[in-house]
């Protein structure tokens, strides 16, 4: 387990990285505006949580950026995978990995315990959105969802 500063050096340094990536590899001359735009307002962002030591912020910009990652196209992909690899010593398909691991075992126990765990199957079923052959997925995946929507609603306190 990462101790929280090291973590938060980790998820700074892995989202700034990628965040580079993406701005050399990917905005377009059309979208070259808002595009380096949106990557300063992330780096700024950034930066502040790091200034704060905002682990659940950085955490949260953490698999926001690792999906937004997953959008490029798959050469960059593969890219981006290699130069991650190559600097942390792993790349977006471990960490992938452990979120198909943790989302295995919320399936096999059959319920979901947290908020977490519920934006962990929440960002799944957007992944598998308009794939061909998930459909069996997708709808346990949103029977979890619906069954710990109304377990929240039957236990919340008006």
């Amino acid at each position: 387990m990462i101790k929280s500063k090291e973590e938060i050096e980790f998820l700074k340094d892995w989202i700034n990285e990628i965040n580079e990536f993406i701005l050399r590899n990917e905005i377009s001359e059309k979208t070259m505006e808002i595009g380096t735009w949106f990557i300063k307002e992330s780096k700024r962002a950034i930066e502040e949580a790091y200034r704060n030591q905002n682990i659940r912020g950085l955490r949260c910009a953490f698999h926001d950026t690792n999906e937004m990652a997953y959008a490029m196209k798959q050469d960059n992909v593969n890219r981006l995978n290699r130069v991650l690899k190559s600097k942390f010593g792993f790349d977006l398909n471990s960490q992938n990995k452990k979120d198909l691991v943790k989302i295995k075992a919320i399936v096999d126990r059959g319920h979901i315990k947290t908020n977490g765990e519920y934006y962990l199957i929440k960002s799944r079923i957007d992944a598998l959105n308009g794939m061909d052959g998930h459909e069996e997925e997708m709808n346990r995946l949103d029977r979890l969802m619906t069954d710990y929507e109304l377990s929240k609603r039957n236990n919340a306190k008006y």
